[in-house]
Formats: C-alpha cells, structure tokens, sequence
C-alpha cells in the first residue's frame, strides 16, 4: 500500500496506526485489557440509550468510557477522540451547545494531529464542530469550519463521493443562515456576498437547473429587493411574516 500511495496518504496512515494499536496491546497487563473491553461496553450502552431517546441517561457511561480511554491510551489516542465525538453528540442532543463545543474542538486537534489535516476523519470532526458551532449562531465560524471540510473531502474523497456533498450542502445553508444575520442587521453588502456565494457553490456543483440552485437565487433576489427598500417597508415585511407565525402556531 505505501509503495503505491506514498507514506502521507491517508490509507496508509490508518494501516500504519492499527499495526501500532496491535502492538500496544501486546505490552497491556491484563487489567488494561479488560478495562478497553469496559470502555467498548459503555459506548454500546450509550449508542443504545441515545437510539432510545435517552440522551440525559447515557451521558454517564459517556463520560465513563472517555476516562477509561484516556487513562489506558492516552489523551491523543483515536478511541479517546471517538469517545469526545460521542459525548459532544449526547451534550448537543440536550442543548449544551457550549460543552459540547469544546470537546469536539479537542476531538479536531486529536486527529489534526494525529492524522494530519488531509484525512478524511479529520474533515469529519471539522463538519461536527461546525455544525455545532452554527447551532450556537456562530455561522462566521461554521462557514469556515465547513469550508475547511469542504476542501479536505474534496482532495481525499472527491466531488462525487457522498460526504463532500453533505458538507457543500451545510455550507450553502449556513451561508443562507449567515445572509439572514446580516440582512436582520441590515449590513446588506455583507448579505448579498453570502448569498452570492451560495448560489455560486451549489451552481458549480448540480448546475444551473438544479432546484437548490433556484432556492439559493430567489433567497439572493429577496436579498437585494430588501436591500433596495425603505426601513418601513422593511418593518411592514418583518410585520407580515409575524403574523404568519401567530397565525401557524394557532393551527
């Protein structure tokens, strides 16, 4: 494999660290062993809760099997950052959006080291963060998190492989969500370039018929139609889609 791919692809480093994983745990005691063996229990226990529904119940075993880890292998080791995604995971299903946050960033420096920055599980924890990230509304953060994903999928996986489109597809919505952001604060030229680039990414990727195509240009024309009117006109729209909800909610 490394005479075909070269030592730095991102196949070989996984071949690489699994035959390192083999011979760390022929150097374990015992007890070590048995205490992974634990660690993979509770992280079955805490797949199961959360399929469940139960979320709150399985962050204990959670927060079990991450110490486990990190006692037995180590704050760097994968197993501790699949541990940190999982938890983060339970954390944002409850809300705790700020929590969750700060284990996913250590999840990312644990594979940006680990790894390198051109593998596949290191654009995926940079697509965990930020979509954590614009769950809080940080979209400025979330659009460069994404952008980041976007560029790593798009070297080791390609344009046609499924999770580069997942990430083009966050991106898009999050720079839909930070044109709204703008708009509300009526910066409309930053408004307009997010929008922009909106219909600019999905264009270049399904082309121009396509119907997000068409969604992200008729969000740029309300955009700019908003942009060319009167703050009390404005206001009127703002009025308007109020009462809409009112009236929705009431159904």
């Amino acid at each position: 494999m490394r005479g075909r791919y070269g030592a730095s692809y991102w196949k070989v480093t996984d071949a690489r660290l699994a035959l390192e994983y083999v011979g760390r745990r022929s150097t374990m005691t015992r007890e070590q062993l048995q205490e992974l063996t634990e660690a993979s229990k509770l992280t079955g226990e805490c797949s199961e809760l959360y399929r469940s529904g139960k979320s709150g119940e399985a962050i204990t075993p959670a927060r079990r099997a991450l110490a486990i880890r990190e006692e037995v292998l180590g704050p760097k080791h994968l197993d501790t950052a699949a541990s940190l995604n999982n938890l983060a995971a339970l954390l944002q299903d409850r809300g705790d959006y700020p929590a969750s946050r700060l284990f996913l960033q250590k999840a990312l420096a644990i594979h940006e080291e680990v790894l390198g920055p051109k593998h596949p599980e290191t654009a995926s924890s940079l697509h965990h963060l930020a979509s954590a990230v614009s769950d809080q509304g940080d979209y400025a953060a979330a659009k460069s998190l994404y952008g980041r994903a976007l560029a790593i999928r798009k070297e080791v996986l390609g344009e046609a492989h499924s999770d580069y489109t997942s990430t083009l597809n966050r991106l898009a919505d999050t720079l839909g969500e930070l044109s709204h952001s703008h708009a509300e604060r009526e910066d409309f030229a930053a408004a307009t370039t997010a929008s922009r680039e909106a219909v600019a990414i999905l264009m270049n990727h399904y082309g121009e018929s396509h119907w997000k195509v068409t969604d992200a240009r008729l969000a740029l024309g309300f955009v700019e139609r908003r942009a060319g009117m009167t703050r009390e006109q404005r206001q009127r729209i703002a009025d308007a889609y109020r009462l809409d909800r009112e009236v929705s909610d009431l159904n």
